[in-house]
């Protein structure tokens, strides 16, 4: 690895995400980092090389996602792949397992956990002998909900001396979607992987111990933890699946949440006013029914943004999100974790995370969860934790154990 001619390649570089991870590290990358940028045209990645004004040392490759020999070749060049290429069920592979092979660490912005289920079946193990840190979900699924509750296990134990037993997170965003992220909502329907992703052991290691994933949040109702009316997560079905694979990991390495700890994650929106979570939720159990169905998605592809699309740069700087985290002790005592950020939640925030993690794993591999020897198939908290969190914080995001009285005063 450290005689790798390049410390990280951006695959995907011409794309709506991943022209903004070339940009983030144009400014935020140090000097003295071997980095290239890559795409399967030529044209394009010419544009983008010269429209972003990037220094001649950033290499460009041109590979396409679906040719394993192409993809062997730039995972053996890189220490680090970061791949914006989705929906990932039809373009991830070969470049997953070309990682694993190489022994390259590897980071995405993928939200789709029947995908990463499958991969885990079939390269784990080629990734654990060969040294790979195989890292998916590096985007704001599920960056904020996987670092947060590791925040709050570690203040639990620290403060209390007691183990975790459970967390519940409450999101305000405000944001929208690009397409590559709405064509990997309706490619999950097509597919039919939308069954599988419902079942909450989705992603948990084989013989988990220190977790009991429960049901999926659904309807509206009124939560007096926090004084407001909410409804179930966009994303939580996605993020719940990684934080308890988090979970179980942890304890498979000596550093266990609790006995049967349990995540979920719901939408604060309303206060008082029930509309606004009514209408969430109604707008979701709307999508869940008549996802399968493909009239449906030619209906709202018509509408949606087409890949490669997404919200203006004004739209995206005024967007935000914040993140409030309550844990219990097993002893039923509480602490509070909010982490937050300006920035469209689906577009700034996630290429600061995924550039943030790639850079963590180029940079500060000996400091990583388990240094070099924890490798295969990890997720953020278990393979990235307080170094990425130090990482984040020195990029301006929020994340802090906080006042409970705050919560419910918001």
């Amino acid at each position: 690895m450290k005689h790798r001619e390049l410390d990280v390649v951006l695959f995907g570089a011409t794309g709506f995400t991943g022209r903004q991870t070339a940009q983030y590290f144009r400014d935020h990358a140090p000097a003295a980092l071997r980095w290239a940028i890559g795409a399967r045209n030529q044209d394009r990645l010419n544009e983008v090389h010269a429209s972003l004004g990037l220094p001649e040392s950033v290499e460009r490759i041109v590979a396409d996602s679906m040719d394993r020999t192409a993809m062997q070749r730039l995972a053996e060049r890189a220490r680090v792949v970061l791949t914006t290429v989705g929906p990932y069920a039809q373009y991830g592979e070969a470049l997953i397992a070309s990682c694993a092979a190489a022994g390259t660490h590897y980071v995405d912005i993928t939200g789709e956990t029947v995908f990463v289920r499958r991969m885990i079946d079939a390269y784990d193990e080629v990734a654990r002998e060969h040294g790979a840190k195989i890292i998916p979900f590096c985007g704001f699924d599920s960056i904020p909900a996987d670092l947060s509750v590791q925040l709050a296990q570690r203040e639990i134990r620290e403060r209390f001396r007691e183990e975790t037993a459970s967390a519940t997170a409450y999101y305000s965003i405000r944001g929208s979607f690009n397409g590559g992220t709405f064509h990997s909502g309706l490619n999950m329907y097509a597919s039919g992987d939308y069954r599988l992703m419902q079942d909450p052991a989705l992603l948990l290691p084989p013989n988990p111990v220190g977790v009991e994933p429960p049901r999926d949040p659904a309807g509206s109702f009124y939560d007096s933890e926090i004084k407001s009316w909410v409804a179930p997560f966009l994303m939580g079905f996605i993020n719940a699946r990684v934080v308890h694979r988090s979970a179980a990991l942890a304890a498979s390495f000596g550093d266990r949440y609790g006995p049967a700890f349990a995540y979920h994650e719901l939408h604060r929106q309303g206060g008082l006013n029930p509309l606004p979570s009514l209408a969430t939720a109604g707008g979701l159990a709307t999508v869940r029914a008549l996802g399968p169905f493909s009239v449906f998605r030619s209906i709202a592809g018509l509408f949606g943004p087409d890949p490669g699309d997404g919200p203006s740069e004004k739209s995206m700087d005024r967007g935000s999100y914040r993140l409030d985290l309550i844990a219990r002790s097993t002893a039923d005592r509480r602490v509070h974790v909010v982490m937050s950020d300006q920035g469209d939640p689906g577009n700034r925030a996630t290429v600061k995370f995924v550039c943030e993690s790639a850079l963590a794993l180029a940079l500060d591999e000996e400091r990583l969860p388990g240094g070099s020897s924890r490798v295969g198939f990890l997720t953020p908290a278990t393979g990235l934790g307080s170094v990425l969190m130090e990482r984040l914080r020195s990029a301006g995001v929020q994340l802090q154990v906080e006042d409970e009285q705050k919560l419910t005063t918001r």
